[in-house]
């Protein structure tokens, strides 16, 4: 009724839930505030309204890009003077406007740049150093990043890694912790920087929570991916990892959000590569060998992208198919897993899982030293044809597998299911004859090889 009397809307679902369960006999009260106040930029004005007091804000339209000078707060009774409670209600927060005020205008009088060096004296974690130390080390995996994600973009996204977290030192975030990143990129745009630096700072942040928004540059990508690596590999190298009922720096969420941000955009990045450069930025702090540490957050990287395969909708039974062949470019990854599930009810589909399985099986059984096929061996017609069957598709396959078109690499094996079939039938790979023996395992490594630039086609299930 409140936002009907004044022609606005009030648009804070969150809040209002909150209040709903706070409250049994709803009473809205209009307030309002003077319009001086509403230079400070909307996410001040908001946070103190709804995250301190619990005043649902008003705003011109549905787009919620404009206030308006009024809020609505709620009473859980009927009062007897309205107007009594619209003016404590309206005192309180001229208070913490007044407050924000003066936070921010001394903030404008520091430029950015030292309030990066005051990281300097503020201490990230006893193990790992100030906040400067951590902002040094991500700033140069966002450069190593950059050198092929972004080359164009690399002056810009040092400098937005570098004033990343400048606004920590800022009066207003001190006072008003959940505005970190926000008024960074403020203070950035009133200081005159690039508006693309400015939301790189507020958008290295995101996503904050599942479903979250990412962000909108490669800049905000890119900064974002490398602070969180650092936290990530900075708290397994000192022994503070994870455990099912602690998780003080949210490295689950952080690990999702690289993950995320690496699938929505598409980018083709090595996972082991990315932890390799934050261990060496590491180096003096680590606690253990740095091997040790790569395999421990290579294998939470795994987990976690188990998770997000899974709310894709993809098989468990593809999933372990193709982490089974690696998980280390995780792009790469879901296009493989992606692929077999459109294949999977293909007529020739479960001849060639059951092949794989009859190869692997053999392979498990033996220990021969790796080696070239020699045609002058292949004395069956079966093996012949199998053997120039997959010389035929090879090329082409790894050229739609270097493409990431792995549908069609798919197709193209499932041409050699009557060769493999018919190999199976009347064929013994495990003869006397050791140099046959020998090369007949090397053709089944070549065709295993094959399969293993998809997946692990055994660990598919076919009684589906």
């Amino acid at each position: 009724n409140g936002a009907r009397q004044l022609d606005a809307h009030v648009e804070e679902r969150d809040l209002l839930d909150e209040v709903n369960e706070l409250v049994e006999y709803p009473y809205s009260i209009i307030g309002e505030f003077e319009s001086r106040f509403l230079r400070l930029p909307k996410e001040v004005l908001v946070t103190v309204m709804k995250h301190h007091q619990r005043f649902f804000p008003v705003y011109k339209d549905n787009n919620k890009t404009q206030l308006r000078p009024f809020f609505l707060s709620v009473c859980n009774i009927i009062p007897r003077r309205p107007e009594l409670v619209k003016e404590g209600n309206e005192r309180v927060l001229k208070a913490r406007l007044e407050d924000a005020s003066y936070f921010f205008d001394e903030d404008m009088k520091v430029p950015l740049e030292e309030y990066a060096q005051r990281l300097k004296g503020v201490i990230f974690h006893k193990d790992l150093g100030t906040s400067f130390e951590k902002v040094e080390r991500f700033r140069h995996i966002a450069l190593y990043l950059a050198d092929f994600l972004a080359p164009d973009y690399k002056d810009k996204i040092d400098l937005a890694a570098r004033l990343s977290k400048a606004d920590l030192n800022s009066l207003m975030v001190q006072e008003f912790p959940e505005l970190q990143g926000i008024m960074g990129r403020e203070y950035a745009l009133q200081q005159g920087y690039d508006p693309e630096v400015a939301s790189a700072i507020h958008e290295h942040y995101l996503p904050l929570f599942a479903g979250d928004r990412l962000p909108s540059t490669v800049i905000g990508d890119i900064v974002g991916i490398a602070d969180r690596i650092d936290t990530i590999c900075g708290c397994f190298a000192v022994g503070m990892i994870p455990t099912g009922t602690s998780d003080p720096y949210a490295l689950r969420r952080q690990a999702i959000a690289i993950l995320n941000i690496l699938l929505e955009k598409e980018y083709r990045i090595s996972l082991s590569e990315l932890i390799t450069q934050s261990l060496t930025m590491l180096s003096d702090k680590l606690k253990r060998p740095g091997v040790d540490i790569q395999g421990d957050v290579l294998e939470f990287f795994r987990s976690r992208l188990v998770y997000m395969l899974q709310s894709r909708d993809i098989a468990g039974d593809i999933i372990e198919a193709v982490l089974g062949t690696g998980f280390d470019d995780p792009v790469d990854t879901l296009n493989r897993a992606n692929a077999i599930a459109a294949v999977r009810q293909e007529n020739w589909f479960e001849s060639i899982c059951i092949a794989s399985k009859r190869v692997e099986n053999i392979l498990k059984k033996t220990e021969e030293t790796p080696m070239e096929v020699s045609e002058e061996l292949l004395t069956q017609d079966q093996e012949k044809n199998l053997y120039k069957s997959m010389l035929e598709i090879r090329s082409e396959f790894l050229k739609y597998a270097e493409k990431g078109d792995y549908e069609e690499a798919l197709r193209l094996v499932s041409t050699l299911r009557e060769p493999i079939d018919s190999f199976f039938d009347k064929v013994l790979v495990m003869t006397d004859h050791e140099p046959t023996r020998k090369n007949r395992i090397t053709l089944l490594k070549d065709l295993s090889q094959l399969f293993s630039r998809i997946a692990r086609f055994s660990f598919i299930n076919t009684s589906l």
